[in-house]
């Protein structure tokens, strides 16, 4: 590849962040204050069975997430190969299979998922109407979902990540709308909340179909049936199934466990966890939806070497992002939690520190899984993943059963898991793309460790040495950012990635 294609998709990346940093700063103000919201209106109780009444479909849903996972790397491999008609076909061939997921989710939601909610789940009998309300709302909401896949794979395919950002600040306004005329509206909220979030996605599902019919050709669907692709793309997600299968396992599981053992209340705490964990993770999700294009697409290339580079500067960058925001996020999560939601559901904040720490190590560990998945080549990676998320719930059930451990014990358990994965990427990667395991410990393990260390201290000592307070939160953020940037630039980046910023900064400069 050269300097020039490097430079350019260097800008693209770049370009394509920060658009999507942009939706992500509007979507996370919008989602801290319609979670607080939605709590609010609802109560802790109704808050706790939408969290884990919507979590069941989910769950049942494990097929979607599989072929999510394949339509967007068999349509970015299409663009990557330059293939006009096998991108056609590719996605002709993910709706296909998308339509006959659809069918299989809604079939398994109205019998299996059905008989869970009203036969198993602990929901106050006065409720239970409402409890069903809302599951029919999010059975079709999630093959909605479901049939939106293709094209919104399609749409980062192309790295056309403005209409991404645009069309995701549409969803989120909407929501907004949502719960600012829900108090109004006399009638049972809960399933007045169901009805309008099953319309917002119709809506949103409508939008997505007519930009990529107008955008992208291969988006015009037509009956297709090509077996060479089917046979790729059946055994890349056959082996995605069992995958997909035990990460729902450790998440709705876990969520189906917390209220079978405590009830709604700690589904609750676990649900703002939850919504804590999708705002930190937009920060580093942005710019992994950017670069997974890119990494799939050297790999289809050729361009070994290109995927190499791309994955450690993916894990070292996606780190540095988080640690800006987890350092004060860790050390006043319980301040900010109480601005935020006045009324704190027990056990949240215990839950929201460990899912922090929980998404330091996806952080790392998640372009690993971007690389892997990008060779194709996912057989050994599902089997040895899924066995080690396989083990989570039994593990939890029996530490709930037989030693009546408490909840946070449950998330402790999940983040041990996280790491866990790491050290199964790592190892993988090395053998996949023959990234060396002491490269990525030198170049990509040890500097995140050491700015991690060092970026503590000062947010650390404030914390320590002043009363809680928003004039604490406001100190604890400043400094942690001020003393996380210098730190990263001393210690966290190469000479190379100094130079390129020093020469991005004088380019600014200049133009002024």
């Amino acid at each position: 590849m050269t300097t020039i294609e490097n430079s350019n998709n260097n800008k693209r990346i770049a370009k394509n962040s920060l658009l999507l940093f942009i939706r992500m700063l509007f979507s996370m103000a919008v989602s801290l204050y319609t979670t607080r919201a939605i709590l609010e209106v609802l109560g802790i109780t109704d808050f706790g069975i939408y969290n884990v009444v919507g979590g069941i479909i989910v769950f049942f849903g494990f097929l979607n997430q599989t072929m999510s996972t394949t339509t967007s790397r068999f349509i970015t491999t299409a663009l990557g190969k330059n293939d006009l008609e096998i991108l056609h076909k590719t996605f002709c061939m993910s709706m296909n299979f998308h339509i006959a997921i659809t069918l299989f989710t809604f079939i398994i939601g109205e019998s299996i998922g059905l008989w869970f909610v009203t036969n198993k789940l602990i929901i106050p009998e006065e409720r239970l109407t409402a409890a069903l309300w809302l599951y029919q709302a999010s059975v079709l909401s999630t093959c909605v979902n479901i049939l939106n896949v293709p094209y919104n794979a399609s749409i980062i395919a192309h790295e056309n990540m403005g209409a991404f950002a645009y069309i995701s600040i549409i969803q989120v306004i909407a929501k907004l709308i949502i719960v600012l005329v829900l108090p109004y509206i006399p009638a049972d909220r809960l399933i007045i909340f169901s009805i309008l979030t099953i319309s917002v996605s119709l809506i949103i599902q409508l939008i997505y179909w007519q930009y990529s019919y107008r955008k992208f050709k291969e988006t015009h669907f037509k009956w297709i049936w090509d077996k060479y692709i089917w046979k790729d793309m059946s055994s890349f997600a056959s082996w995605n199934i069992t995958g997909d299968l035990a990460y729902m396992c450790n998440t709705q599981g876990i969520n189906i466990l917390l209220n079978l053992f405590f009830g709604p209340v700690v589904n609750a705490a676990r649900g703002v966890a939850v919504q804590v964990e999708s705002v930190m993770i937009q920060f580093i999700g942005n710019f992994q939806t950017a670069i997974s294009p890119q990494i799939t697409k050297s790999y289809a290339a050729g361009n070994i070497e290109q995927t190499r580079h791309l994955t450690l500067k993916a894990s070292k960058f996606c780190f540095f992002l988080m640690m800006i925001i987890a350092i004060p996020a860790f050390l006043e999560i319980e301040y900010v939690l109480k601005l935020w939601l006045q009324k704190i559901p027990t056990y949240t904040v215990i839950f929201a520190k460990l899912t922090i720490i929980m998404i330091i190590f996806d952080c790392l560990s998640r372009p690993l899984h971007l690389a892997i998945f990008a060779t194709g080549t996912v057989k050994k990676y599902q089997i040895i993943q899924s066995s080690i998320y396989l083990l989570i719930l039994p593990i939890s059930y029996i530490l709930l059963k037989n030693l009546h451990v408490t909840p946070n014990v449950i998330i402790g358990v999940l983040a041990l898991f996280k790491f866990i994965v790491l050290t199964v990427r790592i190892k993988l990667t090395s053998t996949l793309i023959a990234i060396p395991i002491n490269k990525y410990i030198t170049n990509v393990l040890v500097p995140s460790v050491q700015c991690l260390i060092l970026s503590l201290i000062l947010p650390l000592v404030i914390t320590l040495s002043y009363p809680e307070s928003l004039t604490r939160v406001c100190l604890t953020c400043s400094i942690s950012l001020l003393s996380s940037t210098v730190i990263i630039y001393t210690y966290g980046l190469t000479y190379d990635e100094k130079q390129f910023i020093k020469n991005q900064i004088h380019k600014i400069v200049l133009k002024r």
